[in-house]
């Protein structure tokens, strides 16, 4: 069962545990964001930037089992959080 990791009070990531995709509810409409998906090496593994959205639909089915960590960088936010792959 997958439960809600929250990025800030605002963000929220589900499904985590995900194995094909998952999507970050930013609460808002962000006009700039660039996401970095990292392994716990700390070794950049995939990078997005997005405009004018709200959510945010991440495809990780490429992504080995793990455990990861998404940074969400734009504008006044510099947030992360644990994803876990399924």
């Amino acid at each position: 069962m997958s439960t809600p990791n929250n990025v800030s009070n605002e963000f929220i990531l589900l499904p985590n545990p995900a194995t094909k995709e998952t999507t970050i509810n930013l609460g808002q409409t962000i006009t700039a964001l660039h996401v970095n998906i990292l392994n716990l090496n700390g070794q950049l593994v995939s990078q997005h930037n997005y405009e004018f959205l709200d959510q945010i639909n991440l495809d990780i089915g490429l992504l080995p089992q793990g455990i990861y960590i998404i940074k969400l960088i734009g504008g006044d936010i510099n947030q992360i959080v644990k994803l876990i792959k399924h």
